[in-house]
């Protein structure tokens, strides 16, 4: 279970309801909703409560608990509230125990909390989507929130968990070079200060799945849940050239670019025996 932070009072961009941030009197809250936030591209929040909300393996979503009025406007929790989520395991950046959960029947999904680095995210949670289950798509979060007028309540919500969308080597090659290049080089070999995260590194360790190149370059972590240098951004909130953050697309073709670019560096080793 993970505790979170207290939330902050701040207006959410809410597709399903409407924030009432900036009222002279507070609003008087009838019930508390489950919203999530992806960062993919212009911010989108569903209410989990209202509708499944569809994840693909490899994203990385913002959860947040949302107050809403008796009429059904959205509106930000009292300061005082608190949220314990529960439904997947927390894996703490940095933490020798921490592990990276593994695909099986049900959808398999991470809290993540880097302390170190996770600064003003404006979210009480964030969960990495690890992989869709074989025998269940759904995956069942509650979030229990204390700190209020009553016992603690527990609300849940649903995430529906397919795979991840397959990758693009020559789109991930322009995404790569434009993005990673400054530092990494074009082609992911490593510049002067930096590590290389070229085809042959990164199958020396195969549990970068696809996914887990997706969620640990967001939130600074490898597979063995120890932080990525210091130097290396929080991919989860930098925006690109187009003033969003890497979507798991863009990360599905930046992993096919390095896997394409390990079967030449294979075939080029081959030839030199």
């Amino acid at each position: 279970m993970l505790s979170s932070k207290m939330f902050s009072a701040i207006c959410l961009p809410v597709a399903l309801v409407v924030s009432a941030c900036g009222s002279s009197e507070a609003p008087r809250i009838a019930d508390y909703v489950i919203v999530s936030e992806t960062q993919t591209g212009p911010a989108v929040s569903a209410s989990l409560m209202e509708t499944a909300l569809v994840a693909t393996a490899g994203d990385v979503l913002y959860l947040s608990v949302l107050g809403m009025t008796a009429e059904g406007v959205g509106v930000p929790p009292p300061s005082g509230l608190k949220v314990n989520w529960s439904g997947a395991p927390l894996a703490v950046v940095g933490d020798p125990d921490a592990k990276i959960p593994s695909a099986g029947a049900d959808p398999a999904a991470m809290f993540v909390d880097n302390p170190a680095r996770f600064v003003d995210l404006g979210a009480d949670a964030v969960l990495g989507i690890v992989a869709p289950g074989t025998r269940d798509r759904e995956l069942r979060l509650t979030a229990t929130i204390s700190g209020v007028e009553g016992d603690p309540q527990e609300i849940s919500g649903v995430l529906d968990v397919s795979g991840m969308p397959s990758g693009n080597a020559e789109t991930g090659r322009d995404v790569f070079s434009k993005n990673c290049g400054s530092c990494h080089a074009s082609t992911g070999s490593g510049t002067a200060g930096a590590s290389s995260v070229d085809a042959e590194a990164l199958a020396a360790d195969r549990r970068w799945s696809p996914a887990l190149f997706a969620i640990g370059v967001r939130v600074g972590m490898d597979p063995a849940c120890a932080p990525l240098e210091g130097a290396m951004p929080i991919w989860l909130n930098k925006t690109t050239a187009n003033g969003f953050p890497l979507s798991t697309q863009d990360f599905a073709d930046m992993y096919a670019f390095l896997e394409s670019t390990r079967a030449v560096v294979a075939e080029s080793n081959q030839r030199k025996r």
